[in-house]
């Protein structure tokens, strides 16, 4: 059984400000609801990760906007409508909401042409929560048919969430293609452990978890932020499985982390990811070579990149 290797685009960016940073008054049309809540990490907003995403919110709290490395995404509650401007191409993606306001659904279409083959794709990406808020499913599903609506392919992938309470165990991977090239294949598992861990206050996400789900990148963007649940009520401090590293954190005041050092098993290099909010003047600027960067180039060797929209081969 052959297997292919996701390769989640972290080319997106988030800017922040705790009162205002945009002029969207944001409405709820039925199926989306616009919540501050899942953006409040105790009275502060999620500024910036790693010097190069970079997050801003509506003047009632919610999330406005994601910019950074050549994307920007703007949410539209009112339109149900996240709209994205990719180095000039803009895209529109339809979202969905639970109650409480964590993104339910992304749904998209679209043309593309790669080299001498052009072809339609529909995708669509599903997630679901528990009564504790956390993630517990994801799945993505995309068809590309040719200008006569004959399918080329289908592509299905699966992530898993195993919780022990509010500490995340395990993340498992499916997934499979099924098109005129053949079929293809994977699965893996990830496991967190919490050993010497310290207590997430405020149960948010960060960059060693984040990553290694291997979900796509404006899942991993966005969960930063808090819109796709609540997250482990401590800091994993290892990932072993199908990624392998040891992660310690320095936390501020507020219990909040300013920097995450992830230490790989391949590499002697500690990497640091640092961490600003609404009420922090710190400021650490990255320069090409940051961690994010550096991580993008080293998984570069993928069957199947799951970017922000849609999945395409490498």
């Amino acid at each position: 059984m052959k297997k292919f290797v996701l390769m989640t685009a972290f080319t997106v960016a988030l800017c922040a400000a705790m009162s205002s940073c945009g002029d969207d008054e944001p409405e709820n049309d039925g199926n989306v609801i616009a919540s501050a809540e899942v953006s409040d990490f105790g009275g502060v907003r999620l500024m910036s990760v790693d010097g190069g995403i970079d997050y801003s919110y509506n003047s009632d709290g919610t999330l406005h906007q994601v910019k950074g490395f050549g994307l920007n995404m703007t949410f539209d509650y009112k339109k149900g409508l996240m709209i994205a401007d990719e180095e000039g191409e803009n895209l529109e993606v339809r979202f969905t909401t639970s109650s409480k306001g964590y993104i339910t659904g992304f749904s998209s279409s679209g043309t593309v042409k790669e080299g001498y083959v052009t072809y339609n794709y529909n995708v669509s990406h599903k997630f679901e929560y528990d009564s504790s808020d956390h993630i517990t499913y994801a799945s993505v599903n995309q068809v590309n048919t040719d200008a006569d609506s004959h399918k080329l392919e289908e592509i299905s992938m699966s992530w898993k969430f195993s919780w022990n309470g509010d500490l995340l165990s395990k993340v498992e991977i499916t997934g499979q293609s099924n098109g005129i090239e053949g079929d293809d294949q994977m699965n893996y598992t990830n496991h967190y452990s919490y050993d010497e861990s310290v207590e997430n206050r405020f149960m948010q996400y960060t960059y060693g978890v984040v990553e290694s789900t291997d979900l796509p990148g404006i899942v991993q963007t966005v969960m930063y932020a808090g819109l796709f649940g609540k997250g482990m009520s401590k800091y994993p401090t290892r990932v072993y499985g199908f990624h392998e590293r040891n992660i310690d954190y320095m936390i501020n005041s507020r219990g909040l982390v300013e920097t995450e050092n992830i230490k790989y098993e391949f590499d002697d290099f500690t990497y640091p990811i640092d961490y600003t909010y609404s009420s922090s003047t710190k400021t650490n600027p990255r320069n090409a070579g940051s961690a994010l960067r550096r991580m993008k180039a080293q998984r570069g060797d993928s069957r199947y990149h799951v970017n922000l929209f849609r999945i395409t081969k490498i």
